[in-house]
């Protein structure tokens, strides 16, 4: 099979990563594969060298989208896959008026609930509406979680072209989560790997360790990650009078975490949260508000960890307090389906299903 993927780039994000795990496994399987970025990004050495990369980088939009288009029907994949809201509106955009038997199988993917990402915008509202129009016309939809996957519906994507595949988070040698052991350190420290914006609500990590000390317990935070919101997050923990740390993004993150931490991602809405499944894998409880939705798909709860009533601080805090008392549990059946062999052949099964051999 040849697949060309589409993306921005191959670095700066969970779908950046997943492009170069599928892109590098799927040519070690034999596929041919290409690459086409829109931005120009450092770490490309990370593709697997039989991957064949192409950028489209510079000048206006419709000059890129007719390169987009001149570079699938030469190339004539079968199956371009792209990812994100604009690559994937980009890609159907630049295929338009393309003859039917010059035009390869489309499969766009969301990694996340894109009705619920920036609705307040005004580039978020002209996405939405560009989806709208233009995702009806892909063969196939690939959602990262159930909760996406029902989101795609909403953009005139039918059932029967919905698949939710897994991401790649993890290596094929993966943990098994059996590290965590209840906390009894007498210092809840509350682990958030996350970017330092407006979706994941840092504040609200600080003012849930707030609540937790109003109910006797030791609290210490630490922010893996970076973002516009860090001197108000900083500010935040000042004022309240919680300790917290901003070392920045560290990779891997969970290497300097003791067993008996929990991971917390208090964002208002995900698309699955791969930092989860990596806490998982490491033996790591996390938590994490069920009103995030993809998250349900990244926890288990009562065995990875809690899903919270809401992202509000208090339940947050009900939720901490309930991963507390969870200990070892071997998930290694369940984080399989995250590993990137598990991964590949989930994608290669839904594009057999759209008629790819």
């Amino acid at each position: 099979m040849h697949v060309m993927f589409v993306a921005q780039g191959l670095h700066g994000g969970g779908a950046e990563l997943v492009v170069r795990r599928w892109a590098s496994r799927l040519v070690e399987l034999g596929h041919r594969v290409d690459v086409a970025t829109t931005t120009s990004t450092p770490g490309e050495s990370e593709l697997d060298s039989r991957v064949t990369r192409y950028r489209m980088v510079g000048g206006h939009v419709l000059r890129r989208a007719r390169a987009l288009r001149s570079l699938v029907t030469t190339r004539r994949p079968d199956v371009v896959v792209s990812h994100l809201t604009r690559q994937n509106v980009f890609l159907l955009a630049s295929l338009l008026g393309v003859r039917a038997h010059r035009r390869p199988v489309v499969a766009i993917t969301e990694h996340s609930v894109v009705s619920l990402i920036s609705a307040g915008s005004l580039t978020g509202a002209l996405g939405r509406l560009a989806a709208r129009a233009l995702y009806p016309r892909a063969d196939l939809g690939l959602a990262v979680s159930h909760a996406v996957g029902v989101d795609l519906l909403r953009y005139g994507i039918s059932p029967d072209r919905i698949r939710v595949v897994a991401n790649p988070v993890l290596h094929d040698a993966g943990g098994t989560g059996s590290a965590c052991v209840p906390t009894t350190s007498g210092t809840i420290h509350l682990v958030l790997p996350m970017r330092l914006a407006d979706q994941k609500q840092p504040v609200r990590g600080v003012e849930t360790a707030r609540e937790l000390m109003r109910r006797g317990h030791r609290v210490r935070l630490t922010y893996f990650g970076t973002g516009l919101l860090m001197a108000e997050t900083s500010a935040a923990a000042g004022r309240l009078g919680v300790h917290a740390e901003f070392p920045g993004w560290v990779e891997p993150w969970w290497d300097g975490c003791s067993p008996d931490d929990i991971v917390l991602l208090p964002s208002k809405v995900e698309g699955l949260g791969n930092v989860l499944i990596e806490a998982a894998s490491a033996g790591l409880r996390a938590v994490a508000p069920s009103t995030a939705f993809g998250v349900a798909d990244a926890i288990v709860p009562g065995l990875t960890g809690v899903l919270s009533r809401s992202s509000d601080a208090v339940d947050l805090a009900d939720a901490v307090e309930s991963a507390m008392s969870l200990g070892a549990t071997d998930v290694s059946p369940w984080l399989s389906a995250f590993t990137v062999s598990a991964s590949t052949d989930s994608l290669l099964a839904a594009l057999r299903s759209a008629g790819m051999r």
